[in-house]
């Protein structure tokens, strides 16, 4: 039936209302990931997007529950390219509905964007990109979320000399608190 028959599956994000659970699960060898949902009660669980050759993770949901932003990946089949087989990552949103895919960021060399999360008012998504090309890995970003008009703004540029990762942003929208690579938690404030 609908109900996932491979147990390859990542950690899962509740909707704000408490009634849903999103997730993303491998069904397939090679296919990666796809994203699935299901009730808080585990009932009624069903394939929400995916597509052969792409791998979707990483779903979090914005704080109205309308929107929920995820990973997406293409993979290469022949295990070659950017990191084990996959291309890159690029954050993704979509309607808590399952319509209305569409791209946040873009793969630019092989760049992850990952580890991001929603502000507050559901206006912004901050998150790392590995696209830096100072000498830090990853540096801490966040765009519109609007992807008619996607503005990053870099807010780290290697900050200490280090990578900067996991951006969470304070219950106001006036703060980042990230983590660098030295495992030094930094609280940046937003200007």
């Amino acid at each position: 039936g609908n109900r996932p028959t491979k147990t390859e599956s990542e950690p899962g994000a509740w909707s704000p209302d408490g009634k849903r659970i999103i997730f993303s699960s491998a069904q397939t060898a090679g296919n990666g990931f796809d994203l699935w949902t299901v009730n808080a009660d585990g009932t009624n669980p069903a394939k929400f997007f995916g597509a052969a050759g792409i791998s979707e993770s990483g779903p979090v949901y914005s704080p109205d529950g309308k929107t929920i932003a995820f990973q997406l990946s293409p993979i290469n089949p022949n295990g070659t390219g950017c990191s084990g087989g996959i291309e890159g990552a690029e954050i993704w949103l979509i309607n808590a509905d399952g319509t209305n895919p569409r791209r946040l960021t873009t793969i630019t060399n092989c760049s992850l964007d990952t580890q991001y999360s929603w502000s507050p008012d559901g206006q912004r998504i901050y998150y790392t990109s590995s696209v830096s090309t100072q000498t830090c890995r990853d540096e801490i970003f966040s765009v519109v979320a609007n992807p008619a008009n996607p503005v990053r703004v870099q807010y780290t540029n290697c900050y200490l000399g280090v990578s900067s990762q996991s951006p969470s942003v304070s219950p106001d929208g006036t703060q980042v608190v990230f983590q660098n690579e030295s495992v030094t938690v930094t609280l940046y404030t937003m200007q």
